[in-house]
Order: C-alpha cells, then structure tokens, then sequence
C-alpha cells in the first residue's frame, strides 16, 4: 500500500505566541561567578487555519483549524470549539466591498483553554457565521484572532465561491430506514475535484442538508460509499478506482476523513469494483471486485479485505461463467458484512466475516433462489415488518416475472419463504426493471427506466421516475422521494 496524502493548499500563517505557554528551563546552573544564562525562548503555538481554493456557493464555509505546539514542554491556548467568538472572518470581493464576519460574544467571555502536549496537536472547526448567503465569486478571506492586546492575523487566502457542479456521485437508496442520509458526490473545480459528503436527516428528506468537504483530487473518479449496519453511519469507507487494478479509499469520522486516502494495487491485469463496498462492525473494509477472464464473458468474483492492520486479503467468493446481473451488500445487526450475488436464474447469499483465520480462505455461501432464466429480475436486501408471530429483521426482497405480473417475496437469509407480496401488473412495453423499493408488507415499487422512458409503479399508481442516474428513497411515512444532483444546487430531494 502507497499512501495518497491529500494535496492541501499553501497556507500564508503568522506564528502566533499564546499565553500560558510553559517556558523552557535552563539547563544545570553555571558557577556563581559566571553571568546567568537568558531564558530560553518560549516555544510557538500556532492555530493554524485550513483554507482551501474553492467553497461551494449555498452552503457555510467551515473551516477547520489546527492547533500545533513544536516545542518540547505543555503548553495552553484558547479554546475555539468553547469560544469561537475569539475568530473573526474577513471577505474582501477585491471591489471594495470588505465584509467581516464573527460569532457573536457572550456578554462575558467564560474563557476556556486547551492544554496541548509536547509537540502535540488539536483539532477545531468553525463556521463563517451567515457564509451561506455569500454570493459567487473570488474574495480574499483573511482570519484573525481576537482577545490579545491586537487582532494577530493567522492566514489568508484567495478563495472562490462557486455553483455546485456535480460530475459523479454515490446516492444510496433507502427503504425507510431511519437515521441520516448520506451520500457522496464529485464537484468539479476550477483546478481540479473536490469530494464531498453530503448528510442530511432522513425523517426530512426534504431538507437541504449539508455537503462537508472530505478531499481534493487532480482527477475524476466514481467514488462509492461503504454499507454499514443500520444506524452506525460514522466509520464508513469512501472508495474509488483509481486506476484498471488499483483501489483507493479512506474511513469517515465524524463527517471528515480520519486519514489521508491510501491506495492498493490488485494482483490482477484488470479489476473492477462492483456493487457495494462494506465496512464491518470491526471497522474493515470489504470490497467485492469482478476480474474478468482473459477471454470470454466469464470471470470470477473476489473481496478485497482491508484491515486497519497488514496486508489486503483477497479472498474468492466464485468463478462465474458470465459476469453477474447484481451485487447487493448490507451488515447485519451483529456487524458482519453479507453479499447479495444475482445472475442468470439465481440468488446467492456469502457471509464475509468470522475470524481473521478464515480471511484466507473462500467466502462460504448458499444458493438461496433459482428460477428459470429471465424470470428471476431482482433481489436485495431490505428490513421486513414484524408481523403475523414473525418480529422482522433483516430479509432478502426477491422479485420474479410471471405471465400475470410481477411477483416478489420476502426470503430468509436461510432461503425459507417468508412473505408473499401482492402482485403488480407490468404494463406492456416498459424498459428493463433498475430498481426495487421495498414497502414492507404492501407491494414494493418498481422504477424502469431506459431508452429515454423512466416510469414507477406501486400497485395501480405509475408516474413518471427519476432516471437511474437519480436515486428514490422511503421516509418512515411511507412517502417516495426522488433525489438527485442538479448543477448550480447541488443534492437536493423532493417527492416523487
């Protein structure tokens, strides 16, 4: 593995010398008779603002800080999470337009200070107050402190505040379940890409929510976001191709990155990621890649494993004589990564975790569904309803085509009939089916789409859908929504 350390942007930074910090002692005392020694020099601490060239225009501008004691002894300094009025923001348009910006301070300042260790480092993240309005365009931002005798300046920059303008994106869909929405998504910048991730609160879809920025990259990629077990949402992995055999990814924490993007390159003349990737209730990372053979429409499936310590595992799920319709993957409830494999006339089901040992060996799995080829059109995971003596849980939604309609039905992760659903008719002349969307008991929905006609059908209702470039998601209500990027807004939602 080669780490891909993000490119940050030059920083102009004062040193700033903070009170409280503590003051190197001199070493032994000299004879009496010699002058005594001046004090050595107090060490610098520096919070440091993390500026960037590009905010997007509609939403605040965050910018975190880094707080940084070179020296060899404690030091102190304010702390900016508890009193971030202690900041203040400048943006000068360059046509005499200077707006400063500042948290505004309590009528007595409670203090608050930060105890850094020897060459130790801590971490803030402020927010341009009302920065959401700010107009598109170049600006100089300036950041200085305030509190001291004078304001110290920290940093400057010139920055541009520009439109979203979204080139690719990972928008998972939704079946109901509660907790935020997240997604990421690629926003091409004036040099360059900016990645994002953007969250909002999944019992208001509606709402705007917030696009964080995670990295800067000199190329476009097709970055994926990790399932994670229901309601664990931080720890998930970002991951894309960055090359025919390399993979790149990096783990979430707290809505940023925790480390820089590390890349591994694969074994193999070719491999490409398919469906999903998975991080596990452990915090590593599953990541099932197709290789294809070096003639022919067959290959064979395999998962990267990634782990927070050693090499990358590369275990094989299957050899398959064509590459398979779907890949579906979810974590269940006790943390363990499951993949969801359909092709022609099957569904199987493999369990990628248990102990490191087993790391080396095949993937174990099941077939859970067979039907006869071109019957079979969908299968993934979803949460069942309790009901009827069952309590619910994780269960496989498999959908057939018969000659009456569309049949799907609630499967065990054992491969026993659960539910029937009611069935829907497919109306004549529809494209191919890109999407189910579960309803619990009641007939799911079915989104086609191709050929220029996108169309949604959920029992007798058939509207107009998203293309497969959108994603459709359920509130807790019951309620579809259609959410997609849209240049100059960004990800936005709204009913379907």
């Amino acid at each position: 593995m080669t780490a891909l350390p993000p490119r940050l942007a030059p920083l102009l930074l004062a040193p700033l010398l903070l009170a409280g910090v503590a003051v190197a002692q001199p070493a032994a005392a000299p004879p009496p008779a010699a002058p005594a020694p001046a004090a050595a020099p107090a060490a610098a601490v520096t919070w440091a603002p993390q500026l960037r060239a590009e905010y997007l225009a509609g939403d605040s501008l965050r910018v975190p800080f880094l707080l940084s004691n070179p020296g060899t002894a404690a030091a102190t300094a304010p702390d900016l999470d508890r009193r971030p009025w202690l900041i203040e923001f400048e943006l000068d348009d360059g046509q005499g337009r200077v707006v400063k910006r500042r948290t505004t301070p309590p009528a007595e300042d409670p203090g608050g200070e930060l105890r850094v260790g020897p060459r130790g480092q801590r971490q803030a993240l402020l927010e341009v107050p009302l920065s959401s309005g700010v107009k598109p365009g170049g600006y100089e931002l300036r950041v200085r402190l305030l509190g001291g005798p004078e304001p110290v300046e920290l940093g400057r920059r010139s920055v541009r505040v520009a439109p979203p303008a979204p080139v690719a994106a990972h928008l998972p869909s939704s079946g109901g379940e509660r907790g935020a929405l997240q997604a990421v998504w690629l926003h091409r910048a004036a040099e360059g890409f900016d990645l994002y991730l953007h969250e909002v609160d999944g019992a208001r879809p509606g709402d705007r929510g917030r696009s964080t920025h995670l990295a800067h990259l000199d190329r476009a990629v097709e970055p994926r976001l990790s399932a994670v077990r229901v309601g664990a949402a931080s720890g998930r992995h970002v991951v894309w191709a960055h090359s025919p055999r390399g993979i790149t990814y990096a783990q979430l924490q707290g809505g940023a990155l925790r480390s820089a993007p590390r890349a591994v390159d694969l074994p193999w003349p070719a491999a490409e990621p398919v469906g999903q990737p998975l991080t596990d209730g452990e915090g590593d990372l599953h990541i099932p890649v197709w290789i294809p053979a070096p003639q022919g429409p067959g290959g064979e499936l395999r998962v990267v494993v990634i782990g927070a310590r050693g090499a990358p595992v590369f275990r094989k799920v299957s050899r398959m004589d064509a590459r398979p319709g779907a890949v579906h993957a979810t974590v269940d409830d006790a943390g363990a990564p499951l993949l969801l494999v359909r092709g022609a006339g099957y569904v199987d089901l493999y369990t990628l975790g248990g102990p490191a040992t087993a790391r080396q060996l095949p993937v174990p799995g099941h077939r859970l569904q067979s039907a006869p080829d071109g019957a079979l059109l969908d299968a993934r995971f979803g949460l069942r309803p309790g009901g009827d003596g069952n309590p619910g849980g994780l269960a496989v939604l498999v959908t057939r085509a018969q000659d009456d309609g569309l049949h799907a039905a609630w499967i065990g992760l054992g491969g026993q009939l659960l539910r029937e659903l009611p069935t829907t008719p497919r109306p004549a002349g529809l494209p191919p089916l890109i999407d189910v969307l579960p309803a619990g008991n009641g007939a799911p929905g079915f989104r086609f789409a191709g050929g220029g006609a996108a169309v949604y059908v959920e029992g007798p209702r058939q509207v107009p859908a998203p293309p497969a470039t959108a994603a459709l998601l359920r509130d807790a209500s019951g309620a579809v929504w259609r959410r997609e990027l849209r240049a100059g807004e960004g990800l936005v939602s709204s009913p379907l």
